[in-house]
């Protein structure tokens, strides 16, 4: 369950991996079984996105119940149907309706494209926007929506019947984490976790090293 301090802040059940703190464990089993754990202290749940386009809502959706808890949806979810072709997140984001709803709920966000430049490294970049606690990541970029079964890690060629599926999406990420000496970011998304990630939890690895996001919004709660 979520707590929150004297002060009203989220403390948040993974802290360890905010402050430049990571999990390391030898095998990704031991990794796993630590992470869900820390999972099963979140109120809020998988929210499965209602159309294959809609990942950018309801990536902004997950994120909020990761600083908050169990949020109800958000007008922006409920009333926007946004294109078939999907959105940006900078369409999203820069929204009123977005706007109204991170400012009623003690959200403050900051969105940058990497087609701006400034961010050096992404990896370097996205682990130094983690650190402080009380926040976290939506990513855009082009990932595997197949996870290996053994470690849930998704690179590009994991397959399903043959076939792999790199396609452009939203998800966030609550951090990062070591495992055999190889960095991962620890990714929340809004699938059907029959299909993807680790059981029931929706979390999955992306290896830092094929990072490669073209739109960051970074979320705190003040």
């Amino acid at each position: 369950m979520l707590r929150r301090s004297t002060r009203g802040k989220v403390e948040h059940p993974i802290s360890f991996l905010y402050g430049g703190a990571t999990v390391v464990e030898d095998t990704f089993k031991e990794t796993w079984e630590r992470l869900a754990q820390y999972r099963s202290t979140f109120e809020a749940p998988v929210r499965e996105q209602s159309e294959s386009y809609n990942c950018v809502k309801y990536a902004a959706w997950t994120a909020m119940g990761c600083l908050l808890g169990d949020v109800s949806e958000p007008a922006f979810v409920a009333r926007s149907k946004g294109p078939k072709k999907g959105m940006s997140m900078e369409d999203l984001y820069w929204s009123d309706a977005v706007i109204r709803e991170m400012s009623k709920s003690g959200i403050s966000f900051r969105h940058r494209r990497a087609s701006d430049g400034g961010l050096g490294n992404k990896a370097g970049f996205l682990k130094g926007q983690l650190r402080g606690g009380n926040c976290v990541a939506v990513l855009g970029l082009q990932i595997s929506m197949f996870d290996d079964p053994r470690t849930h890690v998704r690179h590009r060629g994991v397959k399903r019947e043959g076939h792999t599926a790199m396609i452009d999406h939203s998800v966030v990420c609550l951090g990062w984490v070591r495992v055999a000496g190889e960095e991962y970011f620890l990714l929340w998304d809004t699938q059907d976790t029959a299909d993807l990630g680790y059981k029931d939890t929706g979390l999955s690895l992306l290896p830092a090293s094929s990072l490669d996001f073209h739109e960051i919004v970074v979320l705190k709660s003040e």
